[in-house]
């Protein structure tokens, strides 16, 4: 997993030498210029790290990128289509620099359990006895259920490989850098 493909300050990414030298990074920067590309770089950064410091790691990858464009950077001065394959191969890209075999793991399980729990969410209940579907609603709730189990476990085996997780006694788990010093505090 990458650390240090866009470099943060004040919560916006700024532009590394790793963008200047990948096609797409550079032609995004080249079409709408540097304070455009790096609000877009952003939007990357969160639609590809599943870090719990990542505070967008729990959104369903459906809704995503809607959520972090309206909430991240709204204020964008010009029309981007996201949809686009310039835009989507760089969303692509930046994952994939992000990946690990643990992270396409979990993120194959979380987009499951997204997707069975929008199917239970927005499926109409009907009881009855000749047309009912409560017993096809049960069986996708206990599949949902299982699943949700199993993203726990791969959740938990991809935040191990994490570098700066550390393990506290107790409940919780701390998120610490290891490379700053100090004390690590228990989580409740």
């Amino acid at each position: 997993m990458i650390d240090n493909l866009f470099n943060f300050v004040n919560n916006r990414a700024t532009i590394s030498d790793h963008v200047r030298n990948i096609w797409y990074y550079n032609n995004i920067i080249e079409k709408y210029g540097e304070e455009d590309a790096c609000k877009i770089f952003t939007v990357f950064q969160y639609m590809a790290d599943l870090r719990p410091t990542n505070v967008y790691h729990n959104i369903a990858e459906q809704e995503k990128l809607e959520t972090i464009l309206r909430t991240v950077c709204p204020e964008l001065s010009i029309s981007i289509d996201w949809d686009d394959i310039e835009m989507t191969e760089a969303i692509e890209l930046t994952r994939k620099l992000f990946e690990t075999p643990k992270y396409r793991n979990y993120l194959a399980s979380k987009t499951l359990a997204d997707k069975i729990n929008y199917q239970i969410h927005t499926t109409y209940v009907d009881v009855s006895k000749e047309s009912g579907n409560s017993g096809e609603i049960k069986k996708a709730y206990d599949l949902f259920t299982m699943v949700t189990e199993q993203t726990k476990k791969i959740y938990q085996e991809f935040l191990d490989e994490q570098p700066g997780m550390v393990k506290v006694k107790g409940r919780g788990q701390q998120i610490v850098n290891r490379n700053a010093g100090g004390k690590s505090k228990e989580l409740d």
